[in-house]
This record gives structure tokens, sequence and C-alpha cells, in this order.
């Protein structure tokens, strides 16, 4: 078997395995659809690592995705765009890390049905 044919087959296990829809975008990129799951995965690297599925591209959240898309309180069927700007060094750590922005559509204003309560709002934790 050539080297060639082990790499397909590699890859042909690793989709079968993950479902082979990861957005590995480069530096500028930019993923745009509807979100159609979130949640946390066993990986190599954590028992709880979280993604983000959009239009059909399972995304891997770093600390950074997670963190935006926590505080833009993104949610199954929302709307979002997801530029990739590249990697960045922590000035902090020195660590390098992929370095994101997120945008959410607006949604069409809720009527309140009752005008005299107002919503108190929540503190934002993690969607994940």
């Amino acid at each position: 078997m050539s080297l060639k044919d082990k790499l397909d087959t590699k890859e042909k296990e690793f989709k079968e395995k993950f479902g082979g829809s990861f957005w590995n975008p480069e530096e500028g990129e930019i993923l745009e659809g509807r979100v159609t799951e979130l949640g946390t995965e066993k990986t190599q690297f954590r028992n709880d690592q979280p993604f983000i599925v959009v239009a059909g591209k399972k995304v891997w959240c770093n600390a950074l995705l997670e963190g935006l898309c926590t505080e833009e309180d993104v949610n199954v069927g929302d709307v979002i765009a997801i530029k990739y700007l590249g990697s960045r060094k922590s000035t902090k750590t020195g660590k390098t890390y992929k370095n994101y922005v997120l945008a959410k559509a607006d949604k069409v204003e809720q009527v309140n049905e009752n005008p005299k309560e107002t919503p108190t709002p929540k503190k934002k934790k993690s969607i994940f």
C-alpha cells in the first residue's frame, strides 16, 4: 500500500468518525449561516470541547470563540457569521491562539404581551 493510499484510508476513517465537515479557515475567511447544533464533545484534548455547527460545518470553539458565542447569546436557529482573523500571540501568556469575530443577525422584536412587565436581564453564562 502506497503512502497516498494510507493517507486516503486515514482520511476516510477520520471522516467516518467525525463527519468530515469541519471548518478549517484561511485568514479572512467568513462562515455564514444558520446554527443547527451547539454542544460539547469528548476529544483527545478535552472531555468537553465546545463546538457549533453553522451552515453544515462543525467549528471547534477555542475559549475566545466560546466567549463570543456566549456574549452574543447564540442559539440553535440563529443566523450568524464568523470571521477568522488569523493566529495571534497573546500579550499576557505569549501563546498563539486563533482569533475570530462573530456577529448574530437581529431577530424581529417580540411584542411584550404585558407592557407593564419588564423582563429582568439575566447574567450571561456559557451556552455550552
